[in-house]
C-alpha cells in the first residue's frame, strides 16, 4: 500500500493539518507509527474535516459527531491505515518530523484550541479526561 516517499508525504501531511509544533510533531508521528503497527485506527481529525471539505480546510464548518462516522477512504477513525493520499503539501518540519519521529508513550493527543498547544496522553482514560478539560468545556 503506501510505502517510501508516499507514506512519508501522507504521514507529514497529517501532521502539518494537525500538529503546530515541531518537537510535538515528532511525538505524534512516534504515535501514528506506533497505531499502524498494532492495527489501531489513527484517528487523525485533520483526514475527517479533509473529507467533509473535500480538502478546503479554510472553508470547513468545525466537524460534529456525526462526521465522524460518515465512511470515506479518508475517515481514519472508520478505516485502518493510511489515506489513499496526502491530505496536505506538507512542509519541510512536517517531512522532518516524520523521519526523525520520537518516541514516546503517549497513545493519544489533542489540541488545546485556545493555547494550540498539543496534550498528550498516555491512555485512553486520561485522553478522555483532556477531552472534557480541553475541548468539551470550550465551547
Amino acid at each position: 500500500k503506501n510505502s517510501g516517499v508516499l507514506r512519508l508525504i501522507t504521514i507529514a501531511s497529517y501532521l502539518e493539518k494537525e500538529v503546530p509544533g515541531n518537537d510535538d510533531r515528532r511525538i505524534v508521528a512516534g504515535i501514528i507509527e506506533k497505531r499502524l503497527k498494532i492495527g489501531m485506527p489513527i484517528q487523525i481529525d485533520a483526514t475527517v474535516l479533509y473529507n467533509k471539505c473535500s480538502g478546503r480546510f479554510s472553508e470547513c464548518p468545525l466537524l460534529v459527531k456525526s462526521d465522524f462516522k460518515k465512511d470515506s477512504p479518508y475517515n481514519t477513525y472508520t478505516r485502518l491505515g493510511l489515506t489513499p493520499t496526502p491530505i496536505s503539501n506538507p512542509s519541510l518540519d512536517a517531512i522532518k518530523a516524520v523521519i526523525e519521529k520520537k518516541d514516546s508513550g503517549y497513545w493519544f493527543y489533542l489540541s488545546d484550541p485556545k493555547t494550540k498547544k498539543t496534550i498528550f496522553s498516555e491512555n485512553l482514560e486520561k485522553h478522555n479526561i483532556n477531552r472534557a478539560k480541553y475541548l468539551l468545556n470550550n465551547k
